[in-house]
């Protein structure tokens, strides 16, 4: 999986991964982790530019969900395309359609 962005933003980690079946799933690893250090009380993972997740990228996005969740933050995914959010695998990860859905849900679990 190739991380085509990245950014900090005053909200949120903002990561968005890309489809590649040329690389490995560690830029997804790396990214995850320095999202959960990042001291950011969400990470967002924009999925736009996904047709499919590997059983690996899964595993990594519940991890983070789980460490997360330890820290009192929390991992969102936006812009899921309709077949990978009605997958079983992601049932128990946030799922926002918007940016501005995935804030409102952040300040929900915060407030």
């Amino acid at each position: 999986m190739l991380i085509a962005y990245y950014e900090l933003l005053p909200q949120a980690y903002l990561l968005v991964p890309a489809h590649d079946p040329t690389t490995s799933e560690l830029p997804l690893a790396w990214q995850l982790r320095c999202a959960m250090r990042s001291g950011k009380r969400a990470v967002w993972v924009d999925c736009r530019l996904l047709h499919t997740l590997s059983a690996t990228a899964i595993r990594l996005l519940h991890a983070c969900h789980r460490r997360l969740q330890r820290q009192q933050a929390q991992l969102v995914l936006c812009h899921v395309p309709a077949r990978l959010a009605h997958s079983a695998a992601l049932a128990e990860l946030y799922l926002a359609p918007t940016y501005e859905e995935a804030a409102a849900l952040q300040r929900a679990q915060a407030g």
